[in-house]
C-alpha cells in the first residue's frame, strides 16, 4: 500500500478499539507480535514534512514489524530533534505514529540593552543555534542566557543579567522575548605585570589603555574594562619588546579577578622576557628584479643593531611598494 502522510486534523477517524499501542513512553509494549506493515500514518505533524520522518524510520511497508523497530523508531525520531513526543501504536496491519513537534521560533526581541546593540547580541545567539525560523529546545535557553552574559563578562559587566520570556503563537511557534539588565561596569582597581626584569614597572604600563582607578578616571574612563581594550593592550606589549630585541617574550597567563562585590577587577600579566636579540648578518635572497645595493638601501634594520619588529615590517612595506 502506498505511504502516505496526514495531520492529526485531516486522519480519518481511527477506531480506537483497534489500535493496539506497540511502545508507547513509560509503558511497554503489550506483546512483541511481529506483523507485515501495510501502511503508515502520519498523527500531529504541522511544519515538518512528512519525508523528514518517513527518511528516519527503519523501516517501510511491506517489513515486517518488531517491538525492536519500535524502540529504534523512536529513539531516532527523539534524536531528531524534532519531538517531544513520540506514540507509536497498530491499527490492524497499519503503523500509526503520534508526534508532537518542538515549537518554532517565530521571532526574537531584545530590551534592555544600551551598552551592546541588539544587533550583535542576536548575531552572538546563531553561534547557539538561536535564530528565526530555528527549533527550540529547552536546553537552549539556558544557552542564551549563558551567551549573552559571556558577552558582557568581556565588557566588564559581571553582574549582568538575562531573562528570557516565551509567548507562544499559532501553527506551534514561540516569540522570544530577551531583557536584559546590562548591571555595572566593573573597574580596574589594580592593573600588574610580573616577570618584568629590563624594564621598569611604570614604564610598561604606560603603554596600557587600560590603568587603575583614579581621581580623573570618572572623566577619562581609563579604568573601565573591556576584553578587546585588554587585547589591544597586550599587542602593545608585544610590540614594545619585540622593538628592542626580545623576540621571543611570551605572554604565559592574563589573570582578571573580581571583588566579592563585583565592582572591581584585578588584572595580574605574567610574562617572560628571553633573550635579547641582534642582527648578526642581512642576506638578501630569490630573484632579484631590482639591483642588491639598492635593495640593501631598503633594509631599516643595521647589523649589530638590537632586532626590531617594527623595522622588518617596515623594510617588507618599502621593498613590496619598490617591486610592485
Amino acid at each position: 500500500m502506498k505511504l502516505y502522510a496526514q495531520t492529526q486534523a485531516q486522519l480519518p477517524p481511527v477506531n480506537q478499539n483497534l489500535i493496539q499501542p506497540l511502545l508507547l513512553p513509560q509503558q511497554p509494549p503489550l506483546h512483541d507480535d511481529s506483523f507485515i506493515i501495510e501502511d503508515i500514518r502520519l498523527q500531529g505533524l504541522q511544519r515538518i514534512s512528512a519525508a523528514t520522518v518517513f527518511a528516519t524510520l527503519p523501516f517501510t511497508s511491506g517489513d515486517r514489524f518488531t517491538s525492536e523497530l519500535s524502540r529504534q523508531s523512536i529513539a531516532g525520531l527523539f534524536q531528531s530533534g524534532n519531538f517531544t513526543q513520540v506514540e507509536i501504536g497498530r491499527d490492524k496491519q497499519d503503523i500509526v505514529i503520534d508526534l508532537k513537534e518542538r515549537p518554532a521560533i517565530a521571532d526574537i526581541s531584545v530590551h534592555g540593552n544600551k551598552v551592546l546593540t541588539s544587533e550583535d547580541l542576536l548575531s552572538g545567539l546563531k553561534y547557539s543555534g538561536l535564530e528565526q525560523g530555528k527549533v527550540l529546545r529547552r536546553s537552549t535557553l539556558e544557552k542564551i542566557r549563558q551567551e549573552l552574559k559571556l558577552q558582557y563578562v568581556a565588557q566588564g559587566r559581571y553582574d549582568a543579567n538575562v531573562y528570557v520570556e516565551l509567548t507562544p503563537l499559532p501553527q506551534n511557534k514561540v516569540s522570544i522575548t530577551i531583557d536584559v539588565d546590562e548591571g555595572t561596569e566593573a573597574r580596574v582597581k589594580h592593573l600588574n605585570i610580573v616577570g618584568n626584569e629590563r624594564f621598569e614597572l611604570k614604564q610598561l604600563l604606560k603603554l596600557f589603555e587600560i590603568q587603575d582607578s583614579g581621581m580623573l578616571s570618572f572623566i577619562s574612563g581609563n579604568d573601565k574594562y573591556s576584553k578587546p581594550k585588554l587585547n589591544g593592550d597586550l599587542k602593545r606589549l608585544e610590540s614594545f619588546y619585540r622593538d628592542r630585541g626580545y623576540l621571543n617574550l611570551s605572554i604565559e597567563s592574563t589573570q582578571v579577578s573580581i571583588s566579592p562585590e563585583r565592582d572591581a577587577l584585578f588584572i595580574t600579566i605574567n610574562i617572560h622576557e628571553g633573550e635579547v636579540y641582534t642582527v648578526r648578518d642581512i642576506k638578501l635572497s630569490g630573484e632579484l628584479i631590482i639591483d642588491e645595493t639598492a635593495m640593501r638601501r631598503m633594509v631599516q634594520l643595521r647589523e649589530q643593531q638590537l632586532f626590531s619588529q617594527s623595522m622588518v615590517t617596515r623594510t617588507e612595506s618599502i621593498m613590496t611598494k619598490a617591486l610592485g
